[in-house]
């Protein structure tokens, strides 16, 4: 005998959105190829493209695919995982880049913009003395995946196998301050898919450079760079079962 009730449910649709699990991430300036990567998770209920803004006026420093978002969910958001590959940072500063992620369809308005800010750490500041030479021949062999005994840093760098140091008695000696800097480096039995590493140049007063045995050099397709031709004292340059 009561009087019926009417209750009413209003239930809203789903804003377009692009949302992003981690929005700051921090990178290393530099690690072994296969760990230079990372991987961003976003949950999305449109298309989208990327825009990347470097800052400071950086090259390219960042690749990745172009991603296709499965939606079909309607509106509901899908979650999607996308790779970075990044580059390393020579320079001894951080550098910064922002990537913008932009609905391709114009019509599709985001209640707030989506931005993953990346920041990769400066590379070890490399000066122009014994010290930097010791810090550039570490770096080189950790980039270049060395297959053997690596040099230990606690040692000193006199001490190390398959390094040569200029000696005051040298009568070839290029400068008075080469003396103990490094004159000559071999490096042997490593795994790369890369260039010789960007620190060669700080090596100023190497004579004699001696690269051979990369693993597979059969499946390589390297493309040997310039790095060696800032090397003004440098005389004998030997590269072989490299993959070039």
């Amino acid at each position: 005998g009561q009087a019926p009730q009417m209750v009413t449910v209003h239930q809203t649709g789903f804003d377009k959105m692009i949302s992003i699990k981690e929005s700051n991430v921090e990178i290393e300036s530099s690690a072994k190829v296969d760990k230079r990567f990372f991987e961003a998770t976003v949950t999305t209920n449109v298309q989208f493209k990327l825009h990347i803004e470097y800052t400071d006026g950086e090259k390219e420093w960042l690749s990745t695919e172009e991603t296709e978002v499965d939606l079909d969910r309607g509106a509901r958001p899908r979650t999607v995982t996308i790779r970075f590959d990044w580059r390393m940072n020579v320079e001894p500063h951080q550098r910064v880049a922002k990537i913008n992620f932009v609905p391709k369809n114009s019509a599709d308005v985001l209640k707030e913009p989506a931005i993953l800010t990346l920041t990769q750490k400066a590379a070890p500041k490399i000066e122009d003395n014994r010290a930097g030479d010791s810090i550039a021949l570490l770096i080189i062999g950790e980039q270049l995946n060395l297959l053997g005994s690596v040099w230990d840093n606690s040692e000193n760098m006199r001490n190390w196998s398959n390094v040569t140091l200029w000696e005051a008695t040298d009568k070839d000696l290029p400068a008075p301050e080469a003396v103990g800097r490094v004159r000559s480096v071999t490096y042997a039995m490593f795994r790369t898919e890369e260039s010789i590493p960007q620190e060669v140049r700080y090596l100023k007063y190497l004579e004699s450079l001696d690269i051979s045995s990369n693993t597979n050099t059969m499946l390589q397709h390297i493309e040997l760079g310039s790095e060696v031709c800032g090397l003004n004292y440098l005389k004998h340059f030997r590269m072989f079962s490299y993959g070039l």
